[in-house]
């Protein structure tokens, strides 16, 4: 196996309380796809079209024209992004301008790093050429089995999985300086000798590897029929209990129509203007957004009900963002920026 194997994901990350509060958030991931071609059973995508008609949910692909009106707007940001994700609730390469969406957003220096999150089903030989091409630092692959028959018992697909296999091998032959990041989760790994097999058929396929934990993402899925206890964190590691949720201080979501959301998790805990009306930075930065980072840092989750139910976050930060030791100290600072803001 040549690729490094990642146990823990802390490394090299700033203490998040020092830093805040940010101009210019770290990451922003924008929801290009909201339609996929795999039904897991542990997504929203498993569900019926009534079913999420019913949760206002929409399977479609982000309007180009507005993808790039967003992009612009980042230049009115103080600094870069770190990294730009590509993704959303569904599957980035079923979007049929994907190569254009990374090439215009490395073409307009906005960010460090363009990234996307895929299942690569639907990535051949042509499709990598052009991702290549396009310029994308780094590629995250959720493995959804070892062999077709698990394909088709996790994601209710039946695949071609040598051809899988080949294409992914094909990327990662001819890539330049794109990171792969290739990632399945425990619960996929469920026979003695599970574990190795994994190594072995993707660890000369990419330059990053790890099983990472299943995390509970959807209030309405009993995801403790997968066969988790949902003890560890996301790399496997103790799980450590926080109160305050970092995410929505580092980070956002632009969702598939433009707007901001302070997380992925869905429904969302609240949504903010169009970004690409109003700018990524006048929404950031706005009295609205920080009057929601306001709530987290003063404990007050039981108004914000999505949050109040959500255990995602200790499953997914690090220990250099833990903000339990810091909230009273930032918290008069984030009520200045939100009266400074209301201002304007």
């Amino acid at each position: 196996m040549n690729a490094r194997l990642l146990t823990n994901k802390n490394t090299g990350r700033v203490e998040l309380g020092k830093a805040l509060p940010l101009d210019t958030p770290f990451s922003v991931q924008m929801f290009v796809a909201n339609t996929c071609n795999f039904r897991c059973a542990y997504c929203l995508q498993s569900h019926t079209k009534k079913i999420l008609k019913d949760m206002s949910f929409s399977r479609k692909l982000m309007k180009f024209d507005l993808y790039k009106k967003c992009i612009d707007g980042f230049k009115d940001l103080p600094g870069k992004l770190k990294i730009l994700v590509l993704a959303g609730w569904g599957e980035p390469l079923l979007h049929p301008r994907l190569a254009e969406m990374i090439q215009y957003a490395k073409a307009h220096n906005v960010t460090d790093k363009v990234e996307i999150i895929t299942n690569s089903y639907a990535l051949t030989p042509a499709l990598a050429d052009q991702l290549i091409k396009a310029g994308l630092d780094s590629m995250r692959i959720s493995i959804q089995g070892l062999c077709a028959g698990d394909y088709r018992q996790a994601s209710g697909v039946d695949i071609n999985f040598d051809q899988f296999v080949a294409n992914l091998k094909y990327f990662y032959e001819h890539k330049k300086s794109t990171n792969v990041y290739i990632k399945i989760m425990d619960i996929m790994l469920k026979k003695p000798g599970d574990r190795e097999k994994f190594f072995d058929i993707f660890g000369n396929l990419c330059d990053e590897i790890a099983v990472e934990s299943l995390i509970p993402m959807l209030p309405e899925f009993d995801y403790s029929k997968f066969g988790s206890d949902f003890s560890t964190e996301l790399m496997g590691n103790k799980l450590v209990e926080t109160d305050i949720c970092a995410l929505p201080f580092y980070s956002c979501i632009i969702d598939v129509d433009g707007r901001l959301l302070p997380c992925g998790v869905f429904p969302p805990p609240a949504g903010f203007d169009n970004v690409a009306e109003k700018g990524l930075a006048a929404v950031w930065r706005g009295p609205e957004y920080n009057a929601f980072l306001i709530k987290l840092l003063k404990r007050e989750k039981a108004q914000i009900p999505v949050c109040n139910k959500c255990k995602r976050h200790i499953h997914v930060m690090r220990p250099s963002d833990y903000l339990d030791d810091y909230a009273e100290d930032l918290i008069p600072l984030y009520e200045r920026l939100e009266a400074y803001e209301s201002r304007d």
